[in-house]
């Protein structure tokens, strides 16, 4: 989902991963799918690093962009 919407914020924390900026979480969509992604992100809060080694991520989809 990041890669279709040009967002590569790493999905774990920087300690955790030696600060090589890992993107081992993923939120998978199917081609027909893909096209009412509207919006992905990653939190990267401090409160989010607080509360678990991998950092909640989400998207957005509207399906009333997909065809009829």
């Amino acid at each position: 989902m990041g890669c279709l919407l040009n967002n590569m914020t790493p999905t774990v924390q920087p300690d955790v991963d030696n600060r090589q900026g890992a993107r081992i979480d993923h939120i998978l969509v199917s081609p027909d799918l893909a096209p009412a992604v509207t919006s992905y992100r990653v939190d990267d809060s401090e409160e989010g690093n607080r509360a678990s080694d991998h950092r909640a991520e989400w998207a957005v989809l509207d399906l009333a962009l997909l065809p009829a």
